[in-house]
């Protein structure tokens, strides 16, 4: 698959799925409140039970505390640019924050943090945030590969 075989792929599943601005910012409020976790996203143990209960609560109230303040975020971007715009920003500060991680590790993390966080997400939200982190992870493979 070519890299805009890939990108028309995405954009025809998040067309279909359609992403509404309260969408947007539910993902980008969970993309930027993650590397606050109480637990860090480089030592979390998948594994144990304790660390997935503190992020999943971390992330639960502060997405019902988003959701009660009812802002609508206007940055004059659509939805589906904010949401591919926090996915890049997240990406970018976590390879900083974490340097010696291996590259494709943030997608793992993300893929990993939204099956746990998906009962405090709509489908919709859910929907997007995964497709988003495949298509960048899938990018990724295809320009390692081109390499």
């Amino acid at each position: 698959m070519t890299n805009g075989e890939l990108e028309r792929a995405v954009n025809a599943k998040l067309s279909t799925v359609g992403t509404k601005p309260e969408d947007a910012n539910a993902i980008e409020h969970t993309l930027n409140i993650l590397l606050y976790s109480p637990v860090s996203l480089d030592r979390m143990d998948w594994a144990r039970v304790q660390d997935r209960v503190t992020l999943l609560t971390f992330v639960g109230e502060e997405l019902k505390r988003e959701r009660s303040l009812h802002v609508q975020y206007d940055s004059g971007k659509p939805p589906g640019t904010r949401v591919m715009d926090s996915f890049l920003q997240f990406i970018e500060r976590y390879r900083r924050r974490y340097p010696n991680e291996r590259p494709e590790k943030v997608y793992e993390t993300l893929e990993k943090v939204f099956d746990d966080i998906k009962g405090e997400m709509t489908p919709d939200e859910y929907s997007v945030a995964t497709v988003v982190n495949t298509y960048l992870r899938a990018k990724k493979m295809l320009a390692d590969r081109a390499r």
